[in-house]
């Protein structure tokens, strides 16, 4: 097998999170830094770009396990223990001891939790991007850098007589690769997330992979903090939003007072009616009215006459009509004279010049002398 030169180093170091964190160097491209955090190992790789706080965390595994990667005599690549491997990004960078005797027609690589998915590799020797027969065509102890393409894991080794990137080339001997290798998306799947994507191809895997919620979805009342808050911004909003409530939503469908009495068919607090609007009742008077229903009654009431009738004695009339009917009903004589059938009786002072005599006066007079007389004798005597 021809000598490769690989362009970067995997350099095993273990230090605190801490001191990284403060020192913060850029991380040299596929450069590897195991660190302790939260009594977990995890792991980083570096870009030769980006500043060691910037870089995820691509490996996670549990406290004093070792990375310890072999390969079994049937083909099967294993990766520590199921427990080891909590999550696997796209690009993580792994150090394979590949062994020639493994024979097997299609290797996979076990990543535990994630499941074995298929394993494919650019071989060594031809520079091509086929899936390896035999696990001969990878070279021993390399670091194999893993790629998603949407189906498959991709393992990228020594890329043969590809020229580099910094030569102005791809780093890769095929398209897929190449795109990966100049980090543009992937056009035979889904582009991954750190390019852009959503890494599916489905709307609902697509949320969950972004951590986002759909369109339309529900939400319990223990999920609302400030529930008052939330329902008083939902009112507000809304009726804001809303121009018109209409009359059969319990509204007036206006949005003035007046057309608002005119839908409802409403009149204002204060207004006039025609005399031909009145269908029942009586106006009273003090509203300009008669308080009455019929012609006489409405005389009767104003305390007017009747011009079909006589007037009635309560009214200032006579209720007659004829002079002697009149005098009968008021009580009087004529001045014609007549006869009275009852008593006389003068209500003046009877030693007043009454004009005609009468017999009250004389009987009065008499009565007086009489005294007079009595009175005398009675000194005579």
């Amino acid at each position: 097998m021809p000598n490769k030169e690989i362009h970067s180093r995997i350099k095993h170091k273990r230090d605190t999170h801490e001191n990284w964190t403060a020192a913060n160097p850029v991380i040299l491209s596929n450069e590897l830094i195991f660190v302790d955090v939260d009594s977990e190992t995890k792991i980083k790789i570096g870009d030769g770009v980006t500043a060691y706080k910037e870089l995820p965390f691509i490996l996670e595994v549990e406290q004093g396990v070792e990375i310890v990667e072999a390969n079994s005599e049937d083909g099967v690549a294993y990766i520590a223990t199921s427990k080891t491997i909590k999550e696997l990004k796209n690009g993580t960078m792994l150090v394979a001891i590949i062994k020639t005797a493994a024979t097997t027609q299609t290797p996979t690589l076990n990543l535990n939790n994630l499941g074995d998915v298929n394993l494919m590799a650019i071989n060594v020797n031809t520079g091509s991007g086929v899936k390896f027969r035999k696990t001969s065509d990878l070279s021993e102890n390399k670091a194999i850098k893993l790629f998603y393409n949407g189906s498959e894991w991709i393992a990228i080794n020594v890329l043969g007589s590809a020229l580099a990137i910094s030569n102005g080339g791809t780093g890769a001997t095929t398209a897929a690769l190449a795109r990966f290798m100049l980090g543009l998306g992937n056009t035979n799947g889904p582009v991954p997330i750190a390019n852009g994507g959503t890494g599916t191809t489905t709307a609902a895997r697509a949320l969950t992979n972004l951590g986002a919620a759909a369109a339309k979805h529900t939400h319990k009342s223990s999920d609302i903090e400030d529930l008052e808050t939330a329902t008083q911004s939902y009112v507000n909003t809304a009726i804001d939003n809303l121009d018109t409530i209409t009359v059969e939503k319990g509204g007036t469908g206006a949005t003035t007072a007046q057309e608002a009495l005119s839908n409802l068919g409403a009149a204002a607090e204060t207004h006039n009616h025609s005399a031909t609007d009145i269908k029942t009742g009586t106006l009273p008077i003090s509203r300009g009215g008669t308080g009455a229903t019929t012609a006489a009654l409405a005389r009767f009431m104003l305390g007017l006459g009747n011009t079909t009738g006589a007037v009635p004695i309560a009214n200032g009339g006579t209720n007659a009509t004829t002079a002697a009917r009149a005098l009968n009903n008021l009580g009087g004589l004529s001045i014609s004279g007549g006869r009275m059938t009852g008593e006389l009786v003068l209500a003046a002072d009877p030693t007043q010049d009454l004009g005609a005599a009468t017999k009250q006066y004389v009987d009065n007079t008499i009565g007086d002398i009489n005294t007079i007389l009595d009175a005398i004798n009675g000194e005579v005597i």
